[in-house]
């Protein structure tokens, strides 16, 4: 006899089943992962809020006052048109010569200026150096360097003339 659109030994046989003992562990075993899970994110969120002032830099306040100044001063080298070319040349270990070469925006060479690079160990601190660039006419300013290691550094040039500031950042390979 069917009842219910099944067979009268089909209902009988799902009635009679119990679920089987793994069977009444799955739910436990989902809300026992959720709390694993839980317990490890809430761990890692504990740890990163006690470690970290939230501070990226010091004197942020600061130097976000003088962001304007830095844009303005972008602004006026831009105006300038000044043309600048570093070229380094290795000499020995551990030393070697920079050329500048400075055009004005109508390509004339500026002579007369005052050069100045900052010679800077982007992976260590204590190693950074200034130095004078001399001129040699023609818009050329030259300087042999010797530095304290070999490996990378940052050459931070600022050349003025009348009151006027040109800044360039190249980075140097030095062997």
């Amino acid at each position: 006899m069917i009842v219910n659109g099944l067979p009268r030994s089909a209902r009988r046989t799902m009635q009679s089943e119990q679920p089987s003992r793994i069977d009444r562990w799955i739910p436990w075993m989902f809300v026992a992962f959720l709390a694993v899970v839980l317990a490890a994110n809430g761990t890692l969120v504990a740890i990163a809020l006690s470690t970290w002032t939230g501070l990226s830099t010091t004197n942020a306040y600061q130097k976000g006052i003088t962001y304007n100044r830095t844009l303005e001063a972008a602004r006026a080298q831009a105006a300038l048109g000044w043309q600048a070319e570093l070229v380094f040349t290795h000499l020995a270990e551990q030393q070697g010569r920079l050329d500048l070469f400075l055009k004005n925006a109508a390509g004339a060479p500026i002579d007369l200026a005052e050069v100045r690079a900052l010679l800077v160990r982007p992976t260590q601190q204590g190693h950074d150096f200034e130095v004078h660039l001399e001129s040699r006419g023609g818009g050329q300013y030259t300087r042999i360097i010797d530095v304290p290691m070999a490996g990378i550094w940052d050459a931070l040039l600022r050349a003025e003339k009348a009151q006027q500031v040109f800044q360039l950042q190249r980075r140097l390979l030095v062997h």
